[in-house]
Order: structure tokens, then C-alpha cells, then sequence
């Protein structure tokens, strides 16, 4: 801002933008050793176990996660044990970098078929433009199965393509299916984000407009 240039951040995960303007709590360092240690009990003993020790410690946070939400659930169990306070109290704790800018919020919206059409349009470039030979890529590296880059939309049903699990046309339907329920639990976050002006695409005039007036 010192060089009198506007900064845009451009994206669709709302966590990311939360962090982004309402800052990151500044405790519960990573502890490898303990994390090793709950996901090490969470295969031996099942998640669930986890989830209830989780509930007891924490129950405001545990209730806001998916059941079977592995690595939220370790990573708060991580934090109370190595910090004695529950990752909920430390989110209340949270300082913004940017509490003193003037943050102008704006969202695109499109039409359910348009943005289904534009969802499987993106599914079908993602294979054809690689994305089973990405994955064998990883594979051969080494890297597990298990890890967050087959968490991503596309890569988990590309390694059940290439473990022989189903076809790869159910690996491109199944991607365009959790794509279009991601795009949905998106817009679910985002209209409980206050502040937002909703344009559709081509209000190019309005948005700039908007923009402007916000920058008085």
C-alpha cells in the first residue's frame, strides 16, 4: 500500500480469505512426535476414538468438523495436548494483519447450469491434461498414499483409477460429483461471510463502479 497500488486477492477457499482477514491464532506450534503418535493410535485403535477424546477436551470445534475429518480432528487433539488449551479458545485469540485496511469484498456468481457446465468443463481438462500420469508421478517419488496431494479434488479417484478400482470414466464423473458438492459447500461458506457484493461475471461496469466508490 506504501506504493499506492491496489492489492487483489483472487480465490475460492473461504478459509484461506478467513485467515487472510481475521488472522491466525498464534499457538500450538507443529510436535511431529505427538502427531505420529495420534495418527499412529488413530489406525490401530480407529478414528472415532479420537473424535471422542476430542469431544471431551473440546466440544465446540469437534462439533463444527466432519466426523471423519482425520486431520483436523489429530491437529486439534495436537494442539490442546502440546499448548493445555483447546484450538477453539486459541481461534478466539486471533489478530488480523490487515485490521487497518479497506477491504473491499466482492463475489462472482454464476448460474447452477453454468457453473455445472463450467465444473465439468474444468474435470475433463484436468485428465486430459495429465492428471493420471501426475499422480503416477507422485507414486513413483514415493510419495503415500495417505498424504494431502491425493486429498485434492481429482487426485483420489485418479488413484483408484490407476489401483484398478474403477474405470476412468467413473474417475472423471466421480471428480465432476465432488467438485460440484465442493462449489456448493463454498457458496454455503461464503454467504455467511458478511460484507460480500455479489455481481455475476459480466457486470464489468458495476463491479468497477462498486470498486471506486468503495476507494473514496
Amino acid at each position: 500500500m506504501k506504493r499506492k497500488r491496489l492489492p487483489v486477492i483472487v480465490g475460492g477457499t473461504g478459509l484461506y480469505l478467513k485467515a487472510l482477514i481475521d488472522g491466525l491464532f498464534p499457538g500450538g506450534k507443529s510436535d511431529p512426535s505427538l502427531r505420529r503418535k495420534l495418527e499412529k493410535e488413530a489406525r490401530e485403535k480407529g478414528l472415532e476414538r479420537l473424535r471422542e477424546k476430542l469431544m471431551k477436551v473440546d466440544p465446540v470445534y469437534c462439533q463444527k468438523i466432519h466426523s471423519n475429518d482425520k486431520v483436523r480432528i489429530i491437529r486439534a487433539l495436537e494442539v490442546y495436548l502440546s499448548t493445555k488449551k483447546p484450538i477453539s479458545a486459541h481461534f478466539s485469540d486471533t489478530q488480523s494483519a490487515v485490521e487497518d485496511f479497506n477491504i473491499i469484498k466482492i463475489g462472482l456468481k454464476l448460474g447452477r447450469q453454468e457453473l455445472n457446465t463450467r465444473i465439468e468443463q474444468r474435470a475433463d481438462k484436468m485428465f486430459e491434461r495429465g492428471l493420471i500420469q501426475e499422480v503416477e508421478n507422485l507414486l513413483q517419488k514415493g510419495t503415500d498414499e495417505n498424504s494431502p496431494p491425493f486429498r485434492a479434488l481429482g487426485y483420489k479417484h485418479a488413484l483408484q483409477f490407476l489401483k484398478k478400482e474403477i474405470s476412468l470414466e467413473e474417475a472423471i464423473s466421480l471428480t465432476k460429483r465432488d467438485t460440484r458438492h465442493y462449489a456448493k459447500r463454498q457458496m454455503t461458506w461464503f454467504k455467511k461471510m458478511k460484507g460480500i457484493e455479489w455481481f455475476s461475471p459480466e457486470e464489468h461496469s458495476s463491479i468497477v463502479k462498486y470498486v471506486k466508490d468503495s476507494l473514496v
